[in-house]
């Protein structure tokens, strides 16, 4: 349960970290986590500190833990309103510098560039009174930098 509750807590600072790891990544990486082996271990809430500098929003989520034991894989799932919108996933062992993030658009998940934690990006997104409307969520992945705009 220690590596469960270790990988959470990368999670939880990589969505918060803005700096860039190095490290290859392979597109087949990202893990179907319908496939055999994997299960649900449980759901937990997740606040992602959200800042531009002058505002700072504490955006409300939820987190699925998968594990895949005979893969010794771990996964996390980031969820927007039910919506699956990030991923990391490595070796629960991991110190964090070898595990991956990837996003989903449009249905598809596309892996980060790079290895390492430090690879998801959030900011805010503003309306025509400057007002947070929402946050964007940016990787570097293997297919170009990807993004996701998610409102609340």
């Amino acid at each position: 349960m220690n590596r469960i509750a270790g990988l959470c807590s990368f999670l939880i600072f990589a969505f918060a970290l803005t700096a860039y790891a190095q490290g290859p990544s392979a597109k087949s990486d990202v893990p179907n986590l319908s496939a055999p082996g994997w299960k649900l271990l449980g759901s937990q809430p997740m606040v992602l500190p959200i800042s531009d500098g002058n505002v700072n929003v504490a955006v409300k989520a939820v987190v699925n833990i998968y594990e895949n034991k005979s893969a010794n894989l771990l996964a996390n799932v980031l969820l927007w309103k039910d919506s699956e919108v990030a991923m990391i996933y490595g070796d629960p062992n991991d110190d964090g510098s070898g595990v991956t993030m990837a996003l989903k658009v449009n249905g598809t998940w596309y892996p980060a560039k790079n290895k390492g934690l430090q690879q998801l990006r959030a900011t805010l997104v503003k309306g025509f009174d400057d007002d947070p409307i929402g946050f964007k969520l940016i990787l570097e992945t293997v297919d170009g930098f990807k993004e996701l705009v998610l409102n609340f």
